[in-house]
């Protein structure tokens, strides 16, 4: 049990998110200090070699979780489910829960192999876009589903670029998910899940392509790991708030299981705090900089990772002004789909004006995602000429893209897919200058070396909004 856990109740936090500066101000600082410098770190899965002690002891612990002798709770199949069935996206809570979910398998792994100070390796996919050789190998690394030949990804969907417009964002909800009322409403992904997590997820011709299944592939967690790394990026190196809307703090995931096999009740607000009290990331690169997330080692380090992590922002998107286009649009894979929003030309020249303290944002409404997840979307707007598949995104009309992570036909009941999807055009209208009306272009791209066999997907409707939100450096 770390500090955070033994030292919170959940009438503390209830009260408020700045209740979890409650963790660092109990116990004296070097205790603190102690636990903190000596928390296991996750490694970049790039710098170690394939016998590595961190990998013998994933090895050995998923053979274990495999076996037949191993107690329920730590099965690999049971763990996996707790994925299939509990998991929430498209919200609010997609960082907190999976970030809970990654700590308790690691104390998982460290009861089961003794192994006291392992931790999960990230993959760095934006560094080394090729999946790891290790888990190719014949053994327990290696989901026999995926195939022989390691998929890599496109620096499209995980290039310094892309993820640094992303990490950018300093709005919670546009980042980080839609506001949600239940864990597994379908509201809005926010920006790291849309475009690098479901790309490859959805880039795997395995079990990583499914919710059900994907936890059953080792790479799963490693993935995992590096999506979290993001997160932690996001608010302690680049100092962003989460919501300080007590909804999101208060939800309590009662999914997972810690290292003795029971139950856990884990609120979201503690979640930050196990990047201090847990575990540690291995300096690497993450968008356009190095991580610079120190090590607390004084009472002063402290003092200010605890500012950060009381503090909230409202996360609300202050939407000025609203142009919406009602009615639903197919888009068919290859083909463009397009749709107008009327709006006048001085309104989107003033909101994508530098240094007016406005964007302009495109929202899809009541996205219905195709029946499988083998075509991402490209968005384009007022391109002149017909735009297709093979319409590069260095095309100046080209505004950014997303992509669909799934259920998968056989689980398609589970939960609701369907919710928003929402692109920041802004800098794209200074690129091209604005029009009477924007022509917003869909298309629906096969992943290379795949045939769509989804066909397409459905909008329910567009909508232009003019939002007050600071300038971001997305290029």
């Amino acid at each position: 049990m770390t500090h955070a856990d033994s030292h919170m109740s959940r009438a503390e936090v209830l009260g408020s998110i700045g209740a979890l500066a409650l963790a660092l101000a109990t116990g004296g600082c070097e205790q603190i200090a102690q636990q903190i410098a000596n928390r296991p770190t996750r490694r970049n899965i790039a710098n170690l070699a394939s016998n590595d002690p961190i990998l013998a002891t994933y090895r050995s612990a998923i053979s274990k979780m495999q076996g037949p002798q191993t107690t329920a709770a730590f099965g690999w199949a049971f763990q996996a489910n707790i994925h299939a069935n509990h998991c929430p996206h498209g919200n609010w809570w997609l960082f907190p829960w999976h970030s809970a979910y990654l700590v308790y398998f690691e104390r998982i792994v460290r009861q089961l192999t003794g192994d006291t100070t392992w931790a999960i390796p990230y993959w760095n996919w934006t560094i080394a876009n090729t999946v790891p050789a290790v888990f190719y190998n014949n053994d327990s690394l290696h989901d026999p589903t995926e195939g022989p030949t390691p998929v890599t990804e496109s620096q499209e969907f995980v290039g310094h670029g892309v993820l640094e417009g992303i990490l950018a964002e300093t709005n919670f909800e546009l980042f980080a998910g839609g506001a949600a009322t239940s864990q597994q409403q379908y509201v809005q992904p926010g920006g790291i899940e849309s475009i690098p997590h479901n790309n490859v997820h959805s880039s795997f011709p395995g079990d990583m392509a499914h919710i059900p299944t994907s936890a059953l592939d080792p790479i799963f967690w490693c993935h995992h790991s590096m999506v979290d790394y993001c997160w932690v990026d996001w608010q302690f190196a680049r100092h962003n708030a989460n919501t300080n809307d007590p909804a999101w703090g208060n939800m309590t995931f009662s999914d997972f299981y810690d290292q003795n096999g029971q139950k856990v009740n884990t609120l979201a607000a503690i979640t930050p705090l196990f990047a201090i009290f847990d575990y540690q990331y291995e300096p690497s690169q993450i968008g356009n900089q190095v991580d610079t997330i120190k090590a607390v080692r004084t009472h002063r380090d402290a003092d200010k990772l605890k500012a950060i992590v009381q503090r909230g922002a409202p996360s609300t998107i202050p939407v000025l002004q609203r142009f919406p286009l009602p009615g639903a649009i197919e888009v068919s894979a290859g083909a463009a789909a397009v749709g107008r929003i009327p709006v006048g030309k001085d309104a989107l020249t003033a909101a994508a004006q530098a240094g007016s303290g406005k964007r302009v944002l495109l929202r899809l409404q009541h996205v219905e995602p195709p029946a499988k997840a083998d075509v991402f979307v490209r968005v384009f707007v007022n391109a002149p000429g017909a735009v297709s598949d093979r319409t590069p995104i260095s095309d100046p009309h080209y505004a950014g893209s997303f992509a669909f992570f799934l259920m998968g036909e056989e689980a398609g009941a589970k939960m609701n897919m369907a919710g928003d999807f929402v692109v920041d055009i802004t800098q794209t209208l200074r690129r091209i200058g604005a029009a009477n009306a924007l022509d917003v272009q869909l298309v629906a791209v096969p992943y290379p070396g795949r045939e769509a066999k989804a066909r397409g997907f459905k909008v329910g409707g567009l909508e232009l909004e003019i939002a007050r939100l600071g300038a971001t450096t997305k290029p």
